[in-house]
């Protein structure tokens, strides 16, 4: 069974930072920007080619809606899911910080998939963050069957 992570949360919630973290500490993490997780623009090719040579992909989506959706690109994968939260007041600082509008407003968002994790990006470093994924992407391939 191959695996790959799907990090969910609002805009500068650390998705970005977790992801280099992950590469950092296994260079099977492999971040994949999928495009719109609609109908048009999304990379299934790109995404089936990273599983194929046997990496983990890393995608980023900013609501749980677009969760099922990148689980329906391709078949076969045992998706490790993981709902980055942040509490509303360091939400709104990492927006402002960044100059991000939506920031504050996404993170209120009420999730309607179940998770993997959900990890608090305002009380772990992003190595942590990283450690605590890796550890469940490792937990679910003993479980379930590593790639092959």
């Amino acid at each position: 069974m191959k695996h790959g992570v799907i990090l969910c949360g609002a805009t500068d919630i650390g998705k970005d930072t977790v992801t280099t973290a992950l590469t950092e500490r296994d260079a099977r993490y492999r971040f994949h920007l999928i495009g719109s997780p609609g109908p048009c623009d999304i990379d299934r090719q790109g995404l089936s080619e990273l599983l194929a040579d046997g990496f983990v992909p890393v995608v980023h989506v900013d609501q749980p809606g677009a969760v099922d959706a990148v689980k329906g690109l391709v078949g076969e994968v045992r998706w490790t899911v993981v709902l980055l939260v942040a509490d509303l007041a360091s939400a709104r600082a990492r927006a402002i910080g960044h100059g991000t509008a939506d920031g504050p407003a996404a993170c209120e968002a009420t999730p309607a998939v179940v998770f993997t994790a959900t990890l608090a990006t305002a009380h772990l470093t992003p190595g942590e963050t990283a450690g605590y994924i890796d550890t469940a992407v490792r937990m679910r391939e003993r479980l379930f069957g590593a790639a092959g």
